[in-house]
């Protein structure tokens, strides 16, 4: 049932309306720059702040306060026009409309930094900012001088291209852990994981930390370009992404690589918001407005279900089983990568336990950055890194490590550069081997490197000894 809550001329032109993390609150931005909650239980919106210019981006998450009674909200506001993002936290007790008690930390941001997403890791006190051209951004308050005002610790600008950032979250970890990795995803259609890294420093600040971050995995959904939002399943840990193909709002299951929803909505400019089943059900409810109507589709199960997982959609043409690998919970495994006319890689686990298809293979993960049909497939020894060949002189070098809740993350490592002007030869063969060295007279530490030679179609052999993976 619907009820009027009241009608405030701050809300009538344009608004931002989200939720705060963890809480019933809802969080209300205004175009005169008025930053308010509404409160489910009293069923009222309470004034907080009143910011200096209209507002572009809100972010809201509940915090556990110095006693338990206590709930603190920590609120990130962007203003337009303003080079800066501004934090605030409230406690319960704040709501009074004047925001006098509130205490405020100033984000500078990058030149041409305009937020579209974010995150607030409370364990490692680290902001995560994404931009709008693709670039995202850490702030760790551990390694601030000014308490008042913290500065970009690290930048990332390779992940996304230059396409908007529109999901910045940590994967699910328990309680007194530390968040270990996060997924970030964005309008050019790719998701990626990276890990966060944490090292003590005594540098700086006491109980600082020195934190760095690395991609372990990136993949592309066929359901794109546009994600625009994921989730974990609370039941299942599946993930689950959604966003828009043209004129249809798809969720996709990244887990079991299948759709889960799928509605003519008449694409992505208007407003919508979905809220997903976290009960592995597969269901959610979308809404949308189209020609001034409110719609809902709401669906307790997926659209459909599978009764044979399918493979390659073209003939395979290589194989490739890796060597004996540890998986975080110690048990050993293998993997068995496969490659296909249809340009694309599957890495698959064999279980002995068949799955709810039937089937004892289970594919892991698909990758796509070939143009052409793949060619050959081959290990390294450790099982650490994939070599793939296709047409059109493609070589790629992929990196294969364990990522929680995915089962496996997987990264494009390098690149073969062309070795003729048109790149229109085929790699009909290659052929790895793994060296090693001393960097330095006084290291201690062995640097590995390959030997990698490759046959082309113009019946040419070229050997590459490298340590750094071009």
């Amino acid at each position: 049932m619907w009820r009027i809550v009241g009608q405030f001329e701050a809300l009538r032109s344009s608004s931002i309306v989200t939720h705060a993390v963890g809480s019933n609150l809802i969080l209300l931005g205004g175009n005169d720059g008025t930053m308010s909650f509404y409160e489910k239980s009293i069923n009222k919106v309470l004034p907080v702040m009143h910011l200096k210019a209209k507002l572009a981006f809100l972010y809201a998450l509940k915090l556990h306060g110095d006693h338990p009674e206590i709930q603190v909200h920590v609120v990130l506001a962007v203003c337009i026009g303003i080079p800066a993002a501004y934090v605030y936290r409230f406690s319960d007790n704040d709501h009074c409309g004047d925001g006098d008690t509130s205490q405020r930390t100033t984000l500078n941001l990058p030149a041409s930094f305009i937020v579209t997403g974010s995150c607030y890791l409370p364990e490692l006190r680290t902001w995560v900012l994404g931009s709008r051209n693709g670039v995202i951004a850490f702030y760790d308050e551990s390694m601030s001088h000014r308490d008042s005002e913290l500065e970009l610790c690290i930048l990332l600008t390779d992940v996304h291209g230059e396409d908007a950032i529109t999901v910045i979250q940590p994967l699910p970890y328990r309680d007194g852990d530390q968040p270990s990795h996060i997924l970030t995803a964005g309008r050019d259609g790719h998701y990626a994981v990276h890990e966060i890294v944490v090292k003590s420093s005594s540098t700086l600040r006491e109980n600082s930390n020195v934190i760095t971050t690395h991609t372990v995995h990136c993949s592309t959904p066929p359901f794109g370009p546009n994600i625009e939002g994921a989730a974990f399943d609370s039941q299942t840990q599946e993930l689950i992404l959604w966003g828009f193909r043209s004129k249809e709002f798809v969720v996709w299951n990244a887990t079991k690589d299948m759709e889960t929803m799928n509605v003519d909505c008449g694409g992505a400019h208007r407003n919508w918001c979905y809220n997903p089943c976290k009960d592995g059900s597969n269901g959610g409810t979308f809404v949308w407005t189209k020609a001034s109507v409110y719609h809902v589709h709401s669906q307790t199960e997926a659209s459909h279900r599978v009764l044979s997982s399918g493979g390659h959609g073209r003939e395979i043409k290589s194989m490739a089983t890796s060597p004996i690998l540890m998986k975080d919970n110690g048990a050993k495994t293998k993997y068995i990568a496969t490659g296909a006319e249809d340009t694309t890689i599957r890495i698959w686990s064999f279980e002995e336990q068949r799955g709810e298809t039937g089937s004892p293979f289970r594919c892991l993960g698909t990758f796509t950055k070939h143009t052409t049909g793949i060619q050959q497939l081959r290990w390294s020894a450790d099982g650490s890194l994939l070599f793939s060949a296709a047409g059109c002189e493609e070589f790629f070098v992929w990196r294969v490590q364990p990522v929680p809740l995915l089962g496996i993350g997987v990264v494009c490592e390098a690149t073969c550069p062309q070795v003729t002007d048109d790149g229109d030869l085929r790699v009909m063969d290659f052929a790895v081997t793994e060296v090693s060295r001393y960097p330095g007279e006084h290291q201690n530490f062995t640097e590995r490197g390959y030997i990698i030679s490759i046959v082309y179609s113009d019946s040419s052999l070229r050997v590459s000894n490298s340590f750094s993976l071009w």
